[in-house]
């Protein structure tokens, strides 16, 4: 996970947000499993809208884990992008991102994600992400897990 300095203004926390989210999607286009799930805090919540989560949230990195790698064997995704993503900082070292997003089999949007600074690690992790699928690229594809 992507690290930055403690004692920040909220103008490096938005530069150091924006790197530590596209760190991820940088690993997210290698498939470094991971990297994706050890950037989410243990008690963070998944809402992973139309994307064949049984239940939702999904909570901790185990059940968020079980999901990405699921997700991963049964649509080799890559080539993820983000884009119109806005930042909120909402505090020191946490902060807000919402975007659209697009990729090789589906695309869709962000509604939040909540990324929190360790303030004695710099380390930068996910503890809130809820996005929705809006339309996948994969004919008669429909990604089913009992998580």
């Amino acid at each position: 996970p992507a690290t930055g300095r403690n004692a920040t203004s909220p103008k490096e926390d938005e530069a150091q947000l924006l790197a530590a989210s596209t760190e991820w999607i940088r690993r997210f286009n290698m498939a470094d499993f991971k990297y994706v799930v050890d950037t989410y805090l243990p008690t963070a919540k998944l809402y992973a809208r139309n994307a064949g989560a049984a239940s939702l949230p999904l909570i901790g990195r185990e059940q968020i884990g079980k999901f990405w790698n699921n997700f991963y064997k049964e649509t080799n995704a890559t080539n993820l992008i983000y884009y119109d993503r806005k930042i909120v900082i909402t505090g020191p070292g946490r902060g807000e991102s919402s975007s659209r997003w697009t990729m090789n089999v589906d695309d869709g949007f962000i509604d939040r994600e909540t990324w929190v600074r360790n303030s004695e690690t710099g380390i930068w992790s996910i503890a809130f992400d809820d996005f929705t699928v809006e339309q996948s690229y994969i004919s008669g594809f429909e990604l089913t897990m009992n998580i």
